[in-house]
């Protein structure tokens, strides 16, 4: 007779504590600030964009406009509209750099 798996019941060392689930549900004080810092270095690196990436980045990536419309939209090729989102997220990459933690 093969030997049913034992089944293991939640003790309270498992399960989070309140505290752990208040701290977890609840952001730091200074969150909103590091956020509203990060959001504004990120729009001044992404203004230091030249024009044709800017405009591409903006569209895809703040408006939330689809690839293929951005490229109906700008009467561009699929391809360009990508290698330009391409190119401006690396710019944004290495612009950005300084301000990820590793």
């Amino acid at each position: 007779m093969a030997r049913s798996p034992a089944v293991r019941t939640a003790s309270a060392e498992d399960s989070p504590s309140l505290l752990d689930r208040v701290e977890a549900a609840v952001p730091a004080p200074d969150a909103g600030v590091l956020a509203g810092e990060r959001d504004a270095e990120v729009h001044r690196a992404i203004g230091t964009l030249p024009e044709h990436q800017r405009e591409v980045i903006v569209m895809h990536h703040l408006q939330g406009t689809p690839v293929q419309e951005v490229a109906e939209q700008l009467s561009l090729a699929l391809g360009t509209v990508l290698s330009r989102l391409a190119r401006g997220r690396e710019a944004l990459r290495r612009k950005l750099a300084p301000y990820v933690e590793t």
